[in-house]
């Protein structure tokens, strides 16, 4: 009888840690008035998010990643290789 309760809670653990949502970053700002604008935006889009405890990283549901990025550079606003500063400021060039 002990050795299949431990194989039902097994079971069970597993089943709940393979159905928490997969979240993925998806950036990195330099500060909360950049995490700020980022976050309306994906609130805008109905895109699921997360923030680490400082805010300043964002991160989204694993299949929403591709749409966030969408929407992020319809905006003008990149994910990589430049920060929302340099958007805001005419960076550019």
């Amino acid at each position: 009888m002990g050795v299949a309760a431990a194989v039902i809670l097994a079971f069970a653990v597993l089943v709940m840690v393979l159905s928490q949502p997969v979240y993925t970053q998806l950036m990195v700002c330099e500060d909360t008035a950049s995490a700020s604008k980022v976050i309306d935006l994906l609130e805008s889009s109905d895109i699921t998010y997360q923030t680490s405890t400082d805010g300043l990283v964002i991160s989204v549901l694993e299949e929403q990643y591709s749409a966030a990025r969408l929407a992020l550079g319809a905006a003008g606003i990149p994910t990589q290789g430049m920060t929302i500063d340099d958007v805001t400021s005419g960076g550019f060039s």
